[in-house]
């Protein structure tokens, strides 16, 4: 219980940071957020900072960054299969996922953060990108600046 509402708690979050996450129950929501307002120490942040922290730490957003149609090594996050699973396999997609851990040419598109030098750039998600350094043109999916490290993350 959370200020007396049943509620499911997490030591998790999804910035990299350290952190919580709680489940309300629908008809507690407006009760509990209001009771968490009350405390000075609490103040609403919305997606805005959430998505630039899990851009920061690399983590991917289902229906934005990924989809079921991305393998882990597409999205940059091999770390997500583990080295016993790399070697025993015996997971869904680990044909796939192996093989593109072993050769690199079996992927045709990588997740990947840009370093910028001046004013952060404007993009809207989904714009496309053509660079002369690249042979394909890429797709920009989230947008979003990191002042400390300068980096322009999609």
């Amino acid at each position: 219980n959370v200020m007396g509402i049943p509620c499911h708690v997490t030591r998790c979050g999804y910035t990299g940071e350290d952190g919580f996450e709680i489940s309300v129950p629908a008809e507690n929501t407006k009760e509990f957020f209001a009771g968490m307002l009350a405390d000075e120490r609490v103040r609403p942040a919305g997606l805005g900072p959430r998505d630039s922290l899990r851009l920061e730490a690399g983590l991917c957003l289902y229906g934005s960054d990924i989809d079921d149609t991305t393998t882990p090594i597409e999205a940059n996050i091999n770390f997500v299969v583990a080295k016993s699973r790399r070697e025993s396999g015996g997971f869904l997609g680990d044909k796939i996922i192996l093989s593109q851990i072993a050769d690199k040419t079996l992927t045709d598109r990588k997740r990947c953060g840009l370093v910028i030098a001046g004013a952060p750039a404007r993009f809207v998600s989904s714009s496309s990108v053509v660079s002369p350094h690249v042979c394909n043109e890429s797709s920009i999916q989230t947008v979003s600046f990191s002042s400390p490290v300068r980096f322009l993350r999609f």
